[in-house]
């Protein structure tokens, strides 16, 4: 009887062990495996993945535990390297975080913390040409030329910015600037639109040069006139002094006849108004002296100033034979030199020719005096 007992106790204690190690001690093993899953979205290249644990199917593993929610609470997944940058067929690492110690007071034994997945799923991205969908617009007369970018892709704003060639950057309209033909100017997508349209699309090329280009340009130095612009504006300017000689010497344009016989016989030209008479026998253009290019200010007949005026000069020589008698005076006349001035304003070579704004006469006692009342450093001779 005492042996049955001794082999009894030994059998139980034998049954005791075997639950220990079997589990029948209450502890259980959680195979986050079984739990743990990754959904992939976005784009091939620029792919996200999300982790999700399964916490509420562990809960019936756990019914016996003192708090099983505080247990599957603490599972918590680590961040994921280069995630948002994925692409189909990377290999990531899912670490999943635990509270250990309360693991080990609840009896809980955690496997497969650390899971591998591979990415899949992942839609490709279209190809975007922004530049396509942009209009570059150029107007004006070179070197004064505007630019204009309309973007039909979407709003333009904060978008594209321009990059001049000094490397100057400008931004949300580009503001008012005057080109010129043959300047280049880099259109480019402004970093935020680039991180943008990124996420959705394929974007190859990511900014594009473009030229200045219009059919009309001032001329504004030697250089900017060709062999055939060179003889529209002499003839501009021949023709026209020719007429004004003729008007002068019949009496039809009172203004310059004033201004040149008071020029040439120095006579104030009130005094000349006011005076018995004066007439001019003989105007006569000699040939041409000297022409000038470039960019002044002049003065206009109501004595205002016109500012960096685009110009061209032509000086004449010149021959008269003038007489002028006043009240109380001694008559006079004379036999000279003199010279003929003629400005042609903002000249312009276009696709129909030569054009221009304005053209003004004047005169001068001599050459120089004609040089000095027009001509100024900023202006270059002709050849």
């Amino acid at each position: 009887m005492k042996k049955r007992l001794i082999w009894g106790a030994f059998a139980a204690l034998a049954v005791l062990c075997l639950c220990v190690l079997s589990g029948c001690s209450g502890r259980r093993t959680i195979d986050l495996e079984s739990y743990v899953s990754v959904e992939f979205s976005g784009y091939n290249g620029d792919g996200a993945a999300v982790v999700s644990i399964d916490r509420s199917a562990m809960l019936p593993l756990l019914d016996k535990q003192v708090s099983p929610t505080a247990i599957t609470e603490s599972f918590e997944a680590a961040e994921i390297q280069n995630n948002g940058k994925l692409k189909n067929g990377d290999v990531i690492g899912v670490t999943i975080k635990y509270n250990e110690l309360l693991m080990e007071n609840s009896k809980v034994k955690v496997q497969n913390p650390t899971l591998s997945f591979t990415v899949s799923g992942l839609k490709e991205k279209q190809k975007l040409d922004v530049f396509a969908a942009v209009e570059f617009n150029v107007e004006g007369v070179s070197p004064e030329c505007t630019v204009s970018v309309k973007y039909n892709g979407g709003s333009s704003d904060g978008r594209l910015e321009m990059v001049l060639e000094n490397g100057e950057v400008l931004k949300n309209g580009f503001g008012k600037r005057f080109f010129k033909n043959g300047e280049k100017l880099t259109l480019r997508l402004s970093e935020d639109a680039l991180e943008q349209l990124g996420r959705e699309y394929k974007i190859e090329e990511t900014e594009r040069e473009y030229t200045v280009q219009v059919d009309s340009a001032y001329i504004l130095t030697a250089a900017d006139l060709n062999a055939d612009a060179r003889k529209q504006l002499d003839k501009f300017a021949e023709d026209f002094a020719k007429e004004k000689v003729e008007e002068i010497l019949a009496n039809t344009e009172k203004s310059a006849r004033l201004d040149l016989f008071a020029a040439v016989s120095g006579v104030n030209r009130g005094t000349l108004y006011a005076g018995r008479g004066d007439k001019i026998d003989r105007l006569e253009i000699t040939g041409l002296n000297s022409a000038y290019v470039g960019v002044g200010n002049v003065s206009t007949s109501m004595g205002a100033t016109v500012k960096n005026q685009k110009s061209v000069y032509y000086i004449y020589d010149a021959e008269i034979a003038y007489r002028y008698s006043s009240w109380g005076e001694k008559s006079r006349e004379g036999d000279t030199d003199c010279a003929l001035i003629v400005r042609i304003d903002d000249p312009k070579i276009t696709p129909e020719g030569v054009m221009y704004s304005k053209l003004t006469f004047a005169s001068a006692k001599d050459i120089d005096a004609a040089y000095n009342s027009s001509i100024t450093t900023s202006f270059e001779k002709l050849p």
